[in-house]
Formats: structure tokens, sequence, C-alpha cells
């Protein structure tokens, strides 16, 4: 029977392990280009609505995006050392 015995329970394990380590990866990039979408739409919204001038829109979206590059440059950093390991 194909599954049966200890190594047939490990093979049938490793490709499930993968999809939730992709499907992880997934959802972690999915909530970071979301809350930057949301961001940017905040912005958007308030620079829309008068409550902030055009050009303090245009300062919150230059630090936002200086944040999310330089968070992601960081990040990026940390896993390339912790490879090296």
């Amino acid at each position: 029977m194909p599954g049966s015995g200890a190594y047939g329970a490990v093979a049938a394990t490793e490709p499930t392990d993968l999809v939730d380590k992709k499907r992880k990866r997934l959802l972690i990039w999915l909530g970071v280009v979301g809350s930057f979408i949301a961001f940017v739409g905040l912005l958007v919204f308030l620079a829309a609505s008068e409550i902030v001038t055009l050009e303090m829109a245009r300062l919150m979206f230059s630090a936002l995006l200086g944040m999310y590059v330089g968070f992601g440059f960081l990040f990026l950093v940390y896993l390339l050392v912790r490879n090296m390991e």
C-alpha cells in the first residue's frame, strides 16, 4: 500500500511542509503590500479631503516609502547574515 511504513509517511509530509512554507511567505508578502497600499490610500484620502496639504502628503509618502525600503533592506541583510552562520 503506498504511503505505508516509516519512509512513506515522511515522504508524504515533505511536500505539505514546502507548501505551508510557501503559503506563509505569500501571506507575509500580501500583508506587507496590503499595508503599504492601505497607507497610500489613507494619504490620498487625507490629501483629497484637504486635511493635509499636498506638499505634506508628498512628504509623508516619501517617508513611508523610505521606511518600507529601509526596513526591507535591513531584513534582507538579516537573512543574508543568518545564512552565513
